[in-house]
């Protein structure tokens, strides 16, 4: 069924049923201030859908973003979680080495060292790298040392 002339342009792309399309024609028998004061209510709530839409996809746009930026924070923390992780193992070997260190000079025999003074070099070794390279480095005396 056609759109009555005077709601053609308010529904124009809109597709009515038979019965919405009947009950525009009906509309249209009544006086001429209620068909505007009808129309005037469609192109309010037509206006107030495209605002409502356009502010959908604002708010759309602003939440993927958002969820992304969600996304992009977690992946770092799990990353510092790692280097955390990893900074706390290498913390737990330095105590473990040094208490190492500790017993072997408590507990030194000179002319027969015990497996834990071995041990001890060892897992120095492992951590601060040889002995010609970490000496220098770690034990450095300069002019603030006195």
């Amino acid at each position: 069924m056609k759109i009555p002339a005077e709601f053609e342009d308010i529904f124009r792309g809109v597709e009515l049923t038979e019965r919405e399309a009947l009950f525009l024609s009906w509309i249209t028998s009544w006086d001429d201030y209620t068909i505007q004061n009808m129309r005037t209510v469609v192109e309010k709530v037509r206006s107030a859908l495209s605002t409502l839409q356009a502010e959908n996809e604002r708010l759309r746009a602003e939440l993927k973003s958002k969820v992304d930026l969600v996304f992009q924070q977690a992946k770092e923390l799990d990353r510092r979680h790692l280097l955390l992780q990893e900074q706390e193992a290498e913390l737990e070997r330095v105590k473990r080495a040094l208490a190492m260190m500790w017993f072997a000079y408590v507990n030194s025999d000179k002319e027969t060292p015990h497996s834990y003074e071995t041990d001890a070099l060892e897992e120095a070794e492992h951590i601060l790298g040889p002995w010609s390279k970490c000496m220098p480095k770690y034990l450095r005396r300069g002019p603030e040392e006195g």
